[in-house]
């Protein structure tokens, strides 16, 4: 049962990142659990999705206690609030106790709110400044 349980991924929030990751997974035959405040949201997913869809606020307690599973493989927390990423985050990784717990921020200078948390941290606008210059980069290679 231990190896079925850790093939169980849950993604928290449905814009289309999350859509993403959960159709890639899903196709990696993991056992995904997509979750969205807001049902219509689902229609992101891509149309061979596999897995589970749950309506449910990250911010309820109660809810991710009964939905989150302490053995899951990974939780990924990427709704469109970094408040609500931060706070979900940190409630997965300490009370639950999920090993692999990432976030999704925006706003780089939250990062104290995750510091020395365990949570891995994803930031859209640094890896976006990166790919920037990585082209910029390779660019003035191609001119010299």
């Amino acid at each position: 049962m231990l190896l079925r349980s850790r093939r169980i991924v849950y993604v928290i929030g449905c814009s289309s990142m999350g859509a993403y990751i959960a159709g890639a997974m899903s196709k990696l035959n993991f056992d995904v659990y997509v979750i969205d405040v807001k049902e219509d949201a689902f229609r992101n997913l891509p149309p061979d999705y596999s897995g589970f869809k749950q309506v449910g606020d990250a911010c309820d307690t109660d809810f991710l206690n009964h939905q989150i599973s302490k053995s899951a493989y990974l939780v990924l927390v990427a709704t469109n609030s970094d408040n609500v990423n931060s706070f979900a985050a940190q409630y997965i990784k300490k009370i639950i106790g999920v090993d692999l717990v990432i976030a999704r921020i925006y706003d780089v200078e939250k990062h104290v709110l995750l510091d020395n948390s365990g949570i891995k941290i994803i930031y859209p606008s640094l890896l976006t400044a990166g790919k920037f210059f990585d082209i910029v980069k390779d660019y003035n290679k191609e001119g010299e």
